[in-house]
């Protein structure tokens, strides 16, 4: 199958893929903020606890509690994203907050209400030969209508499309469906921003409005 974003046609297959056979997503863009601060998770299980506790990390964060109890009475409805990693293994692309809700449930043992399963999940398929210019921007795609990035996070993301990935202004404006203005902008905004950052040592993202 395909799926259309911006100018480019994304090739997948949807499959029921086994809990145990996914990896979170370390170079997700809801941690690009946490990696500028020079602490962003290492390990899945890093991962994991940056995904269950709240910001303060005193307890369980709000959203994730939320989409506990959903998913724990009516399993994941909406397919996931993955990228065949080759190895039998798959690469969680959109969807690291159902995976752990899923993994967190098989690890208490709840048993799942009729038709519901908790250790597989319906998946779309990115195949293993994907570049990774198509992964990342169906990342993007994909953040639409979903759980916020963040503006820190959103401006990351532009700057390596542009900088990184060699990505035109006019082709990020088209994938992001966002105007060309706001492309420049953005990575004027995160150049001063990380500056600032590298600076004063000071990664509170809620400065990042300072020079936006």
């Amino acid at each position: 199958m395909l799926h259309e974003g911006g100018g480019r046609l994304v090739d997948f297959s949807n499959q029921s893929i086994a809990v145990d056979k996914l990896r979170l997503d370390l170079e997700n863009p809801r941690l690009y903020a946490m990696r500028l601060a020079g602490h962003p998770p290492q390990t899945e299980e890093e991962l994991e606890r940056a995904i269950t506790t709240n910001d303060s990390g005193s307890g369980t964060d709000e959203a994730f509690r939320s989409l506990h109890k959903a998913v724990k009475k009516q399993g994941v409805r909406d397919p996931i994203w993955v990228k065949d990693n080759g190895d039998d293994t798959f690469l969680v692309i959109e969807g690291n907050r159902r995976t752990t809700v899923l993994r967190a449930l098989l690890n208490e043992g709840v048993a799942p209400p009729p038709g519901v399963r908790y250790d597989a999940v319906s998946a779309n398929v990115m195949p293993e030969n994907s570049n990774e210019v198509d992964v990342k921007l169906q990342k993007v795609r994909l953040q639409s209508g979903k759980r916020a990035w963040g503006p820190v996070n959103d401006s990351a993301v532009i700057h390596e499309f542009h900088n990184q990935l060699d990505m035109a202004i006019e082709d990020i404006a088209t994938e992001m469906q966002i105007s060309q203005t706001k492309v420049k902008k953005s990575l004027r905004t995160y150049s001063m921003y990380v500056d600032y950052v590298k600076t004063t040592g000071d990664s509170n993202t809620k400065r990042y409005t300072f020079f936006n």
